[in-house]
């Protein structure tokens, strides 16, 4: 049986942005239920989560994780500011590698980079370096870790 794991993300995005990712993984559900494939949710959905993991599985999982994959755009009047002009909202859905597939993770992979905070603190946080990034160079993976003043 065929296993997908996806990620739907909000990025960067406003919370209506968040708020379209927790209605994505119903749709997704019933869209799934209808054609006979499993889509489920590897964590409970909360109010408005800026991330989320779904397991596809069964008959046509590649199909309807390939048809899925990408930008989404969801298309309605936001929750949080109704009088909003805005009404298009984007959100990214990307499959996730294995273990198997992504290989052994070596440390001489990884880059670590020190680099200056961002955010409120002043002319402090232009002159020292209190944030790092990590780079994964095979996969391109960046997570970066601040505080916004040291």
């Amino acid at each position: 049986m065929t296993e997908i794991i996806l990620h739907i993300s909000s990025g960067g995005g406003p919370a209506e942005c968040r708020w379209v990712v927790a209605r994505l993984a119903r749709a997704f559900s019933r869209e799934a239920r209808d054609c006979g494939t499993i889509c489920e949710p590897l964590e409970p959905i909360g109010d408005d989560p800026a991330s989320l993991l779904l397991r596809v599985s069964g008959k046509g999982a590649e199909a309807f994780a390939d048809d899925r994959s990408g930008t989404i755009l969801w298309t309605g009047q936001s929750p949080f500011r109704p009088a909003h002009k805005r009404k298009n909202w984007f959100v990214g859905v990307s499959p996730v590698r294995t273990v198997e597939e992504a290989g052994d993770l070596r440390d001489a992979d990884i880059d670590y980079q020190a680099m200056r905070a961002s955010g409120p603190g002043g002319q402090h946080v232009n002159k020292t370096d209190s944030a790092v990034r990590a780079t994964h160079r095979p996969t391109g993976l960046v997570a970066v870790s601040q505080e916004q003043r040291s």
